[in-house]
């Protein structure tokens, strides 16, 4: 029987790498006896096979227009099938869309593929969730003003292998900070990964605690009535480094909350597939109690550190003086001025 290693993510664990690497590697992969198939850079849209309502899709595919949408999901299964139908021994399918826990849906899934007669093996990674969250946040202030409160945030990570595995032999895998997560899945698929080509990495580099900040000041300054949609001057903080960038570091009553949330969770993991994310906070941590927030929305300040004030002002300063110089070398593009006007009159207002 020809097996379909299906790999589900989760979100934040190097997927893109990973769908980058197999999109590129197509004749690679076939001449391994390996099919990435479907034609598409990854394989999200294969999620409409869960038959979940439309309140349940992930929020890109609810941004899209639902009449070309629901065109190219046509043709995607079209491209899908003929692939899955063809000769090879192996195929690979691979989107964190399908880190659910619904049973419902992972059974419309699953029963979807049985007509291609594949043995299905599954391949989740799993990340620390205090990393996790603090990547997430990331991501989050960059279309928001504000970010998720401690108390939001669950990582299901047990529930979603539990339920996949009552249908499917579930590989778990751990994320790991520098380590190439494409690589780590080939190895348990059974790829020779020297074997592939490197294709130019998705840079998706974490942002500094000012660059955060700056960020969520100008999200809460000017742009509190356009939440949830990613900005322009978003790239520009980006370019926009630090002097001395500091990395962004939960706060150790934030950690330790994240930590004891998910402990029963965390011991499972470490019991039956020997991932171990425990630790003991018991001596680096005061009583200091978590903040409540309302409506279950927090500031950067109430979950990060901030352990030098001054490199915030130098960082807004620098970045101030950057759009000016890129304005005087070409004084024709207008945009750009507009944006350094709106630059500082967030810079001007400071949190109260």
């Amino acid at each position: 029987m020809k097996t379909l290693h299906l790999h589900i993510g989760s979100f934040k664990t190097g997927t893109t790498s990973i769908q980058n690497t197999f999109h590129n590697n197509r004749k690679n992969l076939n001449k391994l006896g390996f099919h990435y198939p479907g034609g598409k850079f990854n394989h999200h849209l294969s999620y409409f096979a869960t038959k979940a309502p439309t309140e349940e899709w992930p929020r890109s595919l609810k941004a899209k227009d639902k009449d070309k949408l629901s065109h190219i999901v046509d043709q995607y299964f079209s491209k899908l099938e003929d692939d899955l139908h063809a000769d090879f021994e192996h195929q690979i399918i691979s989107t964190e869309y399908l880190f659910i826990d619904k049973e419902e849906y992972i059974k419309n899934y699953l029963d979807y593929l049985k007509k291609f007669s594949l043995e299905i093996k599954i391949y989740v990674f799993v990340r620390n969730p205090e990393e996790l969250y603090k990547s997430i946040q990331q991501q989050i202030i960059k279309g928001r003003s504000y970010i998720t409160a401690p108390q939001e945030f669950f990582y299901n990570f047990k529930n979603v292998i539990e339920v996949w595995q009552k249908y499917c032999p579930v590989k778990v895998l751990e994320f790991r900070p520098g380590v190439d997560s494409c690589e780590t899945l080939c190895n348990a698929i059974g790829i020779d990964v020297n074997k592939l080509s490197k294709p130019d990495k998705f840079r998706n580099t974490s942002l500094s605690i000012q660059q955060i900040l700056l960020l969520e000041k100008l999200q809460v300054n000017l742009y509190q009535d356009k939440e949830n949609q990613l900005k322009s001057f978003v790239n520009i903080v980006k370019e926009i480094n630090a002097p001395v960038p500091y990395p962004p570091k939960l706060k150790p009553e934030v950690q330790k909350f994240i930590q004891n949330k998910h402990r029963a969770d965390l011991e499972w993991l470490k019991k039956n597939f020997g991932i171990n994310f425990l630790k003991d906070y018991s001596n680096e941590i005061s009583t200091c109690a978590i903040s409540n927030f309302k409506d279950g929305k927090a500031a950067i300040r109430d979950v990060y550190q901030v352990d030098n004030e001054q490199s915030i002002d130098h960082y807004e300063a620098l970045v101030i003086d950057t759009l000016i110089k890129k304005t005087v070398q070409d004084r024709s593009k207008s945009s750009i001025l507009e944006r350094i006007l709106k630059f500082i009159l967030a810079l001007k207002q400071r949190f109260k």
